[in-house]
């Protein structure tokens, strides 16, 4: 019974992370300061806010997959074997996105984003190049455009552009 509720630990831990930056966002970003009237319901807040509740209705949404699965794999007893080459994508791909974060500063958000995307999409073995070579660089693009144009914020440009 324990192994089963092993697999919930990652969403709780998740949707209690979610639960914490919902709590917290009032705390971090002052309304105060903006004058006039506010008239289109958004706020600076409004963004984090429903980030942080699409993670806690994304890890909800992933326990009651996993209790639905249980039930179906009660009927199931075969063993499953741990695969060691799956840990080790993850341990890269998170070694990627510390040297993402360490490295945007300097070679900015484009030129990083890109290199971290398509990294990922090698180390999870996506074999269609046409896809590797695009949706980085269209993912990047796209969100430097969304945030500059319609947030209002500048992402780090870096040494290059």
């Amino acid at each position: 019974m324990f192994t089963k509720m092993r697999s919930y630990i990652p969403s709780i831990i998740t949707a209690l992370i979610g639960i914490g930056v919902f709590i917290t966002v009032p705390y971090q970003i002052d309304l105060t300061r903006l004058r006039g009237v506010n008239l289109s319901g958004m706020d600076p807040r409004t963004l984090p806010y429903f980030l942080a509740l699409s993670i806690v209705a994304l890890s909800l949404l992933e326990m009651n997959q996993k209790r639905r699965k249980n039930k179906i794999e009660k009927l199931d007893k075969t063993p499953v074997k741990i695969n060691p080459k799956k840990y080790i994508r993850v341990f890269i791909t998170f070694v990627g996105i510390v040297l993402w974060v360490a490295l945007v500063p300097y070679l900015g958000f484009i030129l990083m984003t890109t290199l971290l995307l398509g990294a990922v999409m090698l180390i999870m073995e996506n074999k269609k190049w046409l896809q590797v070579l695009l949706v980085p660089i269209l993912t990047s693009l796209l969100l430097n455009y969304v945030f500059s144009t319609f947030v209002g914020r500048t992402l780090p440009t870096g040494i290059f552009f």
